[in-house]
């Protein structure tokens, strides 16, 4: 048989088709002088060529088999058979094209679905995106924390702080929504008895202080008047004046000597005009109230309870209305949340208010000595500044956190010694007292700094 002759092409072509192991030139047999010359000199068969196995591979030569090239390239290019250029995360051929560049997901094929190539970063971006959320949220940071690890707070005894109270409005059409609190006349109160409503239901009966930060604080409308509704708010009264006025002295006995925002000779007058049938307005209406439940809560009368969240409910549906405008007045409605929060067992987080109140105050410029208008919004001013300051001492330091504002940026003033009728007496006027506070918390403001 020579070259030319088809049987010897079509055997070399099936030689060639067989696999042949690579030997290494050191460890190649050399078979004896014999066993060649023993070798048939005829042509073998292509039957006998085709039943005859492939030589086997010894363990030292098997690591030389080289293993089968696992293919990076796009689908793309690959069902084009392009080069791919494996550019990230389009490459150059699906960029041209206009399509996603996609590959092979890694692991067993699950029905041939293909993956973007920057899957993976999408997917640790996304989870990065949702812890921040979960943090922001409820305060707890689950980074660190291995999947499926319980996030209910028993190993740490400070846990109650780090949650938002923040709780959401009530359905109008739930029943307790509707027989929470009802319109009353003077000298009843009407209520739904405190059986009817479990402590949880009043909880979530509060509404969500929150969404009414974000909508009148950060997306704010220029300082207008406040709108007169036609709607008249309900007003709750007490059994009669001199009740309504024992409770308020109460708060202004002790409230009112350490955070003196509210003047006492002003709520005594809008008192005796709202037990007079008046209706007042939604400012007057929220001061009110909100200050009637934290002289309730201060009291020593377990049934004051109940009645405190009535009035606390009754607060807050001119509550938003206060918050409208970047004034002194939005400060003093957020004070008296602040107030009440801290006393009270359900309602909004005390640090979160403290927090909006600090930069409404610090917007307005209170922290700041500003040239003399008027005097009594002046010292009005500065009462409220400071006694946000010392409910921020007092509360950063209670749960261990940063304080609000420091000291080197406040240049504000104290107030002067002005009694309710705004005459001056150094030493024996109603604000020496909270003089002397506001000096006491500046001296435990630098040593719970350093």
């Amino acid at each position: 048989m020579t070259n030319r002759d088809p049987d010897f092409r079509l055997q070399l072509g099936k030689f060639r088709l067989d696999p042949v192991p690579s030997h290494p030139p050191h460890s190649a047999p050399v078979p004896p002088p014999s066993i060649r010359t023993a070798a048939p000199t005829h042509p073998t068969s292509s039957a006998t060529l085709q039943q005859q196995p492939p030589p086997p591979i010894s363990p030292s030569q098997s690591h030389t088999v080289r293993a089968k090239r696992v293919s990076t390239a796009c689908d793309f290019c690959r069902k084009r058979k392009k080069k791919c250029d494996f550019r990230y995360p389009n490459c150059s051929g699906c960029t041209r094209a206009g399509v996603r560049c996609t590959i092979a997901p890694p692991g067993p094929q699950v029905a041939s679905a293909s993956v973007p190539r920057d899957q993976l970063e999408n997917l640790q971006n996304r989870v990065q995106w949702l812890e921040e959320v979960i943090r922001r949220k409820t305060g707890i940071a689950v980074a660190d924390k291995p999947t499926g690890s319980a996030l209910d707070g028993d190993g740490d005894p400070d846990w109650w702080h780090q949650l938002p109270a923040m709780v959401i409005k009530l359905s109008r059409g739930s029943p307790l929504g509707r027989s929470a609190v009802l319109p009353s006349t003077p000298g009843t109160i009407s209520s739904a008895s405190p059986s009817d409503a479990s402590p949880s239901a009043i909880g979530t009966e509060l509404p969500n202080v929150g969404e009414i930060f974000r909508d009148k604080l950060e997306h704010r409308l220029p300082s207008v008047a406040r709108p007169v509704t036609s709607a008249i708010p309900r007003v709750l009264r007490l059994a009669s004046l001199e009740e309504a006025e024992r409770i308020a002295t109460q708060y202004f006995d002790s409230m009112g000597f350490q955070y003196p925002f509210i003047h006492r000779a002003e709520f005594f007058d809008n008192l005796r005009r709202i037990y007079a049938g008046e209706v007042p307005s939604p400012e007057v209406h929220c001061c009110y109230h909100i200050t009637i439940a934290i002289a309730l809560l201060i009291g020593s009368a377990d049934s004051a309870q109940a009645q405190a969240t009535e009035f606390y409910h009754a607060s807050n549906e001119t509550f938003p209305t206060a918050l409208q405008n970047e004034d002194l007045m939005a400060l003093r409605a957020l004070l008296s949340v602040g107030l009440y929060t801290m006393f009270a067992t359900s309602g909004p987080s005390v640090w979160h208010v403290l927090g909006t109140a600090l930069r409404l105050a610090t917007s307005l410029g209170l922290h700041k000595v500003r040239q003399s208008t008027n005097l009594v919004d002046d010292e009005m001013a500065k009462r409220a500044f400071w006694s946000l300051y010392n409910l921020d001492r007092l509360i950063a330091s209670t749960l261990g956190r940063p304080l609000g504002i420091a000291d080197e940026d406040i240049t504000m003033l104290l107030p002067r010694e002005f009694n309710d009728d705004w005459t001056e007496a150094p030493g024996a006027s109603a604000m020496t007292i909270p003089l002397q506070v506001i000096k006491l918390r500046r001296i435990f403001s630098r040593v719970y700094r350093y």
